[in-house]
């Protein structure tokens, strides 16, 4: 056992450091591999393996940690059936957080009062309402500077490549930069509407409020379609809650809803265009796009989701159990994406765009189970206690894997299981709790 002084310093230490995991999500790309090594050297040093297992299993953390560990054995093992060793290796860097958050993290949150665990929530907002503001301004700046700029080009489409790019060595997909923001808005959101600490601090309540606004701009800036669908639906259920508790208003609800719908249906028919070459607005041209899409060898994004589905789903058939091996999912792809003729995408290493299929494929059902039973674990958790924000976390995640492999890469590789773990471990703590206790 640690004595107080040692265990104390250790929780400093921790929180510290989980304070800025939560503060660099956008800098995943070149940081959060080194921090992955540094919470499992921290771990190592600690050493109270008993004392971690006791608290998962006291504060009902211990089936959702053992689920994660169990998927980070599978690809740890999945290089014993693949063909292509290094890719196969390289999935246990991508997906080293499956393993940091459930042995480092998760012990640690039942630790904190339920004021620091917002502040883990408070601090991600921040920065991804100041990165948003500053994306803006740095393509704002971008397009009026640039001598070559149309003059008649739609400001949306310029920041769609754009706003999601700085001078700095971040990612830059418009998907995972709407997700984070997407989160964070939801943040915002509960914050404001409930009764919570940190907005009884004047100057934060006003950024929070900053950010209800600013954030759902740039996420329409980024056009991205499934950004866009799972901020709309994530509006639409808190309209409805919004103006139904504590009391109904049935009408009020409608009206607003109705109003909202009208609102949407002009926008998109005003900035519908069946010019299948004009994607100013990616949002109002999506289904023109896809009706114009070439089927026979899809290059648009739908067009080319509809077809590696089947795809998939015809490899996956065959490796149903065990799946094909962590490290052959994306030659398998382009084998079949070459029976079937579809020259573009097999010109390139396209994974399923479905982070289900992807896990079925890559680990089989014995992957895919304990996967989905996180997901089932978090909602039924969520639903239980009436907490709003993991449902629409859980949706908000959920539909955004339906057409992304977020695991695959940084962006999505780090805050799907560190936020998967705070809210699951948020929603089992009462609102209030003691101070850490300092040395």
């Amino acid at each position: 056992m640690l004595t107080n002084k040692r265990a104390n310093t250790f929780l400093k230490i921790n929180y510290g450091l989980l304070i800025a995991t939560v503060s660099l999500f956008y800098f995943a790309r070149t940081i959060f591999l080194p921090l992955a090594l540094l919470w499992l050297v921290l771990t190592f040093a600690e050493w109270n393996w008993k004392e971690r297992y006791k608290i998962l299993k006291d504060n009902n953390l211990l089936t959702v940690a053992s689920l994660f560990l169990f998927i980070y054995l599978l690809y740890l093992i999945g290089p014993l059936w693949s063909n292509n060793i290094p890719t196969a290796i390289s999935e246990w860097e991508y997906k080293i957080w499956i393993l940091v958050c459930p042995l480092c993290i998760m012990p640690l949150l039942p630790k904190l009062t339920r004021k620091q665990i917002d502040l883990l929530l408070v601090c991600f907002t921040l920065t991804i309402l100041l990165v948003s503001l500053l994306c803006m301004a740095h393509s704002l700046h971008a397009f009026l500077s640039d001598p070559e700029t149309n003059a008649e080009e739609k400001i949306y489409h310029f920041y769609y490549r754009h706003a999601s790019m700085l001078p700095l060595m971040s990612f830059s997909h418009s998907s995972y930069c709407s997700m984070y923001e997407g989160i964070a808005w939801l943040i915002v959101a509960e914050f404001l509407h409930k009764k919570n600490a940190w907005m009884e601090h004047k100057a934060l309540k006003v950024l929070f409020i900053a950010a209800l606004i600013i954030l759902p701009i740039h996420i329409y800036f980024l056009q991205s379609k499934m950004g866009t669908l799972t901020f709309v639906l994530s509006l639409l259920v808190y309209i409805i809650v919004f103006f139904n508790s504590p009391k109904r208003h049935v009408i009020a609800t409608c009206t607003v809803l109705l109003a909202l719908a009208g609102a949407c249906s002009w926008y998109l028919v005003k900035n519908y265009d069946t010019d299948p070459t004009n994607s100013d607005n990616r949002i109002a041209n999506s289904l023109s796009n896809f009706q114009h899409a070439d089927r026979s060898d899809p290059r648009e994004s739908t067009a080319i989701r509809l077809a590696i589905w089947p795809i998939t789903y015809e490899i996956g058939k065959e490796h149903w159990l065990i799946g094909t091996g962590t490290g052959d999912a994306l030659d398998e792809i382009h084998l079949k994406a070459v029976e079937h003729k579809y020259h573009y995408i097999a010109s390139g290493k396209f994974n399923c765009h479905n982070q289900f299929l992807q896990i079925w494929l890559t680990l089989g059902l014995l992957g895919l189970i304990p996967f989905l039973a996180i997901f089932v674990c978090l909602f039924i958790s969520a639903y239980k206690k009436c907490d709003l924000t993991n449902m629409l976390f859980f949706l908000f995640i959920g539909v955004n894997l339906l057409v992304e492999c977020m695991l695959e890469v940084y962006a999505g590789g780090t805050l799907i299981p560190i936020f998967t773990v705070i809210l699951f471990a948020r929603a089992q703590m009462e609102p209030s709790g003691k101070i850490l206790e300092t040395a």
